[in-house]
């Protein structure tokens, strides 16, 4: 009918629309000078590695152990001059893979055949309008955030690696699968919960016993590696602490960090800055996904399908784990906290896979109505309003930023502009001391070297 062809080209459209923001964006928000992190995480460890320390590809950054990054970062001062014009392709890359293998996945599910081409569309289409939004710039227009991708990327890669080696039968899928929940360690401190899940999930895919040993084995050897000689961060509260002493403040974090894209549309539509709306959303996530979960286990018949949808399901619970983690850390920074924009990429990837599910378990009645999909126009509305801050300039910001860097290269100590690149003046200090004289990163620019 003419309504969905309509319909189709302008979700085809806005998620192209979407996509070229964020390119749009991250070049705008493309500044030559280290900030924040970077300072310590990415220059400070380079001057490390490249001084003979090599323990320090696998040392903490505050809890988590970024060995992933640390490539990424040692490939861009080796030859992209330090400069971040290596990282932030990357970081759009890694969000396009995920995208792709979400999109892959649906298809696998046969959804083009169920619904369509024309309904088939729409549905890709949201999904790319959905985890392209500009609500996780942090994630994309920082150099230092491959990591935050990249935690999310590996451990899906895995749970549909797994999936592939129990279809196929072929060892190298399994072997893949295995490579990329131990990689998933080396991206945050919630990659830990990659190799536990895939373990869970061999069991329920009824993968071999003795490949889910393997997995169980190195899942013990990894953690156990991961947690030697483990320093808590002080100036973060613990699991036991906050689930003992702030049990409601615990369950809100959840249910906001879940419920974290609609904190977003409601500021930018309503102006309303209550976290309840997130909150209920959360909740929302939360027994909807748990309700689709039983629904597939025990409705389902075994079929490729449903072992795709426990797939999906898995990286759910990676989400949700994640969720529960962060939360028995950072619940006493307050509830705002799981609002951050570096907290949204991971929901806006696991809605999205919930979304799957959905269109998949609905199908039969969604492939007869098809005016319900005019509903779904309402989505790209959305996100648009936040979408456009990827056209936003901060010439300021960055001009305060090289002047920082300026003062940092001539020794001058100017609290007021250095601090706006680092918050501990005297820490910088000592970590730019070896850069400076190697000429690295910023200090190697034209506009700063030795002057």
């Amino acid at each position: 009918m003419k309504l969905l062809k309509y319909l189709k080209w302008y979700f085809l459209a806005t998620a192209i629309l979407f996509v070229l923001l964020v390119i749009v964006g991250i070049v705008n928000g493309y500044s030559p000078v280290p900030h924040w992190d970077m300072w310590d995480g990415y220059l400070g460890s380079y001057v490390k590695t490249t001084d003979g320390d090599y323990w320090q590809w696998i040392a903490q950054h505050n809890e988590h152990r970024i060995f992933f990054s640390r490539i990424l970062f040692w490939i861009d001062l080796k030859f992209f001059s330090g400069a971040s014009l290596f990282l932030l392709p990357m970081n759009f890359l890694l969000l396009a893979v995920f995208v792709y293998l979400l999109i892959q996945t649906a298809k696998k599910l046969d959804l083009f055949e169920s619904y369509g081409s024309d309904r088939y569309a729409i549905i890709i289409s949201l999904l790319v309008i959905i985890c392209f939004s500009w609500m996780q710039n942090n994630n994309l227009d920082w150099g230092f955030q491959s990591q935050f991708l990249a935690a999310y990327l590996f451990p899906f890669s895995a749970f549909l690696a797994l999936y592939q080696f129990q279809v196929t039968g072929r060892v190298n899928w399994f072997v893949g699968a295995l490579i990329l929940g131990v990689l998933s360690a080396g991206t945050m401190a919630n990659g830990v919960l990659a190799l536990p899940i895939l373990f869970i999930l061999s069991l329920f895919l009824r993968v071999k016993l003795f490949y889910s040993l393997i997995i169980l084995l190195t899942g013990v050897v990894v953690n156990a590696l991961y947690f030697w000689n483990f320093q808590s961060n002080l100036g973060h509260g613990s699991l036991t602490e906050t689930l003992l002493n702030h049990p409601t403040d615990f369950l809100l974090y959840i249910l906001t960090y879940l419920g974290n894209p609609f904190h977003y549309i409601n500021i930018y539509y309503f102006n309303i800055h209550h976290l309840f709306i997130s909150q209920a959303f959360g909740a929302i996530f939360i027994v909807v996904a748990i309700g689709a979960f039983f629904y597939v286990l025990f409705k389902l018949p075994v079929s490729n399908h449903k072992r795709l949808l426990l797939v999906l399901f898995a990286y759910i619970l990676y989400v949700g784990g994640t969720a529960f983690g962060t939360a028995g850390g950072r619940a006493i920074f307050g509830l705002h906290q799981a609002i951050e924009s570096r907290y949204t990429t991971p929901t806006l990837f696991a809605w999205g896979a919930l979304l799957v599910v959905l269109f998949y378990l609905m199908q039969d009645y969604l492939r007869d109505k098809s005016k319900l999909f005019v509903i779904f126009a309402m989505v790209p509305l959305l996100f648009f309003s936040v979408q456009l801050n990827a056209l936003n300039e901060r010439k300021e910001e960055f001009f305060d930023r090289k002047v920082a860097a300026l003062a940092l290269e001539m020794g001058v100590r100017d609290e007021v502009y250095i601090q706006k690149i680092f918050p501990f003046v005297d820490w910088l200090e000592e970590i730019v001391v070896k850069p400076k004289d190697r000429n690295l990163s910023i200090f190697g620019s034209p506009e700063i070297v030795d002057v």
